[in-house]
């Protein structure tokens, strides 16, 4: 019986999980397809929030059945969001092909 050398044994572990860790990093970088903004709601009606963020950055975001709202640990709903609350916004495009963001979660962190 030929025995295996816990090196050999060793090295191929090392080769199967280098090549499986290259696998998970070819990531596209430049397209990304998630994001956060914090702001101030601007605009906001059934199907849309507005929010504008400190440095000009923000945007309009479509809501769905999906968009989850919290307002400290309560979920809400988006009707019960007003202009002027501080949000944050995490969105998702709505396809890879897609430049509209639709927003998965929205965090109020200040309600006047």
């Amino acid at each position: 019986m030929t025995r295996i050398r816990p090196s050999a044994i060793a090295f191929a572990a090392i080769l199967v999980f280098g090549v499986a860790s290259l696998a998970q990093a070819q990531k596209d970088t430049t397209h990304p397809y998630t994001g956060a903004v914090t702001g101030t709601i601007t605009a906001l009606d059934a199907t849309t929030i507005t929010v504008k963020g400190p440095d000009d950055d923000g945007g309009s975001f479509a809501l769905n059945g999906d968009t989850q709202v919290m307002n400290d640990a309560k979920t809400i709903k988006a009707a019960d969001l007003k202009k002027g609350w501080s949000v944050v916004v995490n969105w998702d495009y709505a396809s890879v092909e897609s430049k509209s963001k639709v927003a998965k979660l929205i965090e109020v962190t200040d309600a006047p």
